[in-house]
């Protein structure tokens, strides 16, 4: 995404699939040949800073970035379960206890 920005969406895709290709030709680490490739990509040479590309490699952040999502949806899902507990949709077709 962060080469997307600066290059386009499909030049930046084949661009890490390149970087891909090699690193698993050459046996070497995919951050090692990311790293090599920016410093010698003059239209990307200085636009991404190590930290970028650090976080880019970090497995922490998506995880976090799922979990923070997760957390919204299971607090909404809750709230929608104690509310149909208490007052359930279906109550007004059920006929009333005090008929049976």
């Amino acid at each position: 995404m962060r080469a997307a920005r600066e290059i386009g969406k499909a030049e930046a895709h084949h661009w890490v699939e390149s970087l891909s290709r090699q690193a698993v030709a050459d046996g070497t680490p995919l951050r090692e040949v990311a790293t090599a490739a920016l410093a010698a990509d003059e239209r990307l040479r200085g636009k991404m800073s190590d930290e970028e590309l650090a976080a880019l490699f970090e497995a922490g952040g998506p995880a976090r970035h799922a979990q923070a999502l997760a957390t919204v949806q299971l607090a909404e899902l809750r709230l929608e379960s104690y509310e149909l507990r208490r007052d359930p949709p279906w109550q007004a077709w059920l006929p009333d206890r005090d008929e049976e």
